[in-house]
């Protein structure tokens, strides 16, 4: 599976993210944002819930900290598809868990999402 997006800047790349979490929002203000954050970020790095792997082995905590710092700073493409170059659906899962709670947390504080409960 080969990502067809490109993007000049990570900026650019964050941009148009967030345009379509904003998108989606519009679209249905009564889901749940997490929900939303979720589908928007697995339809931009073409992650499906059919790839997640049986079980889970413990992955290195900081080299998945590194790739979500990698991500935000350099691209969330370009770093979605090293991961997935890697061959280790364990790896992309444990990232992808870790970019959508990194990428939840920036759209509240920016006030993109609200915070539930």
């Amino acid at each position: 599976m080969e990502i067809q997006k490109r993007f000049e800047t990570p900026k650019e790349e964050h941009e148009h993210l967030e345009n379509l979490v904003r998108e989606k929002l519009s679209a249905d203000s009564e889901r749940d944002h997490e929900e939303i954050v979720d589908e928007a970020l697995r339809e931009h790095i073409e992650y499906s819930i059919h790839d997640d792997p049986v079980g889970r082995p413990k992955e290195e905590d900081r080299q998945v900290e590194l790739l979500v710092h990698d991500a935000m700073n350099q691209g969330i493409i370009e770093t979605a598809r090293r991961v997935r170059n890697t061959g280790n659906p364990w790896l992309f899962r444990e990232f992808y868990i870790a970019l959508h709670e990194r990428y939840v947390n920036d759209l509240r504080a920016k006030g993109v999402i609200e915070s539930h409960g």
